[in-house]
């Protein structure tokens, strides 16, 4: 299954206190499924049957824009892990409070947000330390510029349209 992973950002206020706290275009990271256009993630939403780590249908990721592609070695057993190991946990507010105050011990062991997820699936999934820094205190900007370990991918060739903000 070509699995990628998918950083983007939307409109939401909490994408842009993200994009302004970590001074990056990019305020989200999950998997994607190139073949039917899902994602597997975690993502905040005020509704809260459809926040922490879902599955979500490519008509879930119409608002998102600045999409950037990238892999690592092992990726679709680290989307396997996920499947297995962190489907339908709660989103982590706690830990990006924690991130926000410079607390790096602030997060709740139960629940994930987005980059939290992909660090810890790389590494429990498939043995890829990302970042040499604990899952919950990575933000999509830090996994985005983890760049020894991820590998860039063309957009147009993984058939990724994309839009950029102005």
């Amino acid at each position: 299954m070509p699995i990628l992973l998918r950083f983007s950002t939307g409109n939401a206020l909490h994408s842009r206190v993200i994009r302004w706290r970590t001074d990056c275009e990019i305020s989200h990271v999950e998997f994607w499924n190139t073949v039917d256009g899902s994602t597997l993630g975690s993502r905040l939403s005020f509704d809260r049957k459809d926040s922490g780590v879902l599955v979500r249908p490519a008509s879930a990721n119409a608002d998102q824009r600045n999409i950037i592609l990238a892999t690592f070695k092992g990726i679709e057993k680290a989307y396997d892990w996920t499947l297995a190991n962190l489907l339908g946990k709660p989103y982590d507010w706690y830990a990006i409070l924690g991130i926000a105050r410079g607390d790096a011990e602030q997060h709740d062991k139960n629940a994930r947000f987005c980059s939290e997820t992909i660090m810890e699936s790389a590494l429990k999934g498939a043995g890829v330390k990302l970042l040499n820094c604990d899952p919950w205190d990575a933000t999509p900007r830090d996994v985005l510029i983890s760049a020894s370990r991820l590998h860039r991918v063309d957009c147009a060739a993984a058939g990724a349209t994309t839009r950029t903000t102005r």
